[in-house]
């Protein structure tokens, strides 16, 4: 599993991530080279199946639109991202991609951006790039006693009775925006990883971002929406993808609308 998702992908559009899988959890960096250019945080989890003749591996990933190099930052930082889809055996990696934009910015309005990605691997990482990824993500990890962390709006617990489904969002780390999350299904409990924009004012949306692993469906989640400023209602979507034969892609991701309000 390791060795299909780790390595170096790149797009039609010249971005590329670096992706570093252990076990069900991915971390990488997103280089971008289309609207604001930089380099992003990503967090993801994979299907413990790798890609064979029968079906797909499920990945999901979540990313901060806030550029992590040193530059002018611009509204686009405070957006998020979410990728769900599944890598093929052919090497051929097609993702759903959902970006959330909670702050107007040149000709983009307010809403969830889709498209579909297609991604390919370009070469293998080194291990001296491995480690300087994990070290990377080390720095910033949400638990530790030294580690500032950074209670949100969206910090708390929100919930949908009807539907059997909570989410209890923990405070985000208070440099890079790292976040967890437990989402509860029916009484299935499922960790998420992921990011909150902890640069909104108290007037700006909140955008978020969180990805995850539901080992009882072998899906891959990814979890993304903004917060309105002054609101205790929530709509999440819950992006999910399972491993599909190659000629069933077309069904490999779904997507869910959840009403939450806040407990």
């Amino acid at each position: 599993m390791q060795q299909s998702l780790t390595g170096t992908w790149g797009n039609k559009f010249g971005s590329t991530m670096s992706l570093y899988a252990q076990d069900e959890r991915i971390i990488g960096i997103y280089s971008s080279h289309t609207g604001s250019t930089g380099e992003y945080l990503l967090v993801g989890n994979c299907s413990n199946n790798s890609p064979s003749d029968q079906l797909g591996q499920s990945v999901a990933f979540s990313i901060y639109w806030r550029n992590i190099l040193p530059g002018e930052a611009d509204p686009s930082w405070h957006w998020s991202g979410s990728m769900c889809g599944q890598l093929q055996i052919n090497g051929s990696m097609v993702l759903t991609n959902s970006i959330v934009v909670s702050l107007p910015f040149e000709t983009y309005q307010k809403s969830n951006y889709i498209d579909e990605l297609e991604f390919t691997r370009s070469k293998e990482l080194s291990q001296p790039h491995k480690e300087a990824i994990n070290k990377h993500f080390l720095s910033h990890q949400t638990s530790g006693k030294d580690t500032p962390t950074l209670p949100t709006r969206l910090t708390g617990t929100w919930a949908n009775t009807p539907m059997q489904t909570s989410i209890k969002i923990l405070p985000a780390n208070a440099l890079s925006g790292l976040t967890k999350a437990i989402l509860t299904i029916s009484g299935n409990e499922i960790e998420l990883l992921g990011f909150t924009d902890i640069d909104a004012n108290g007037s700006e949306a909140q955008s978020f971002s969180l990805a995850g692993y539901n080992h009882k469906t072998s899906q891959t989640l990814s979890l993304s929406g903004q917060l309105e400023a002054g609101s205790d209602a929530l709509i999440i979507y819950s992006w999910a993808s399972q491993p599909t034969a190659p000629e069933n892609s077309f069904m490999q991701t779904n997507l869910v609308s959840i009403n939450l309000t806040r407990k």
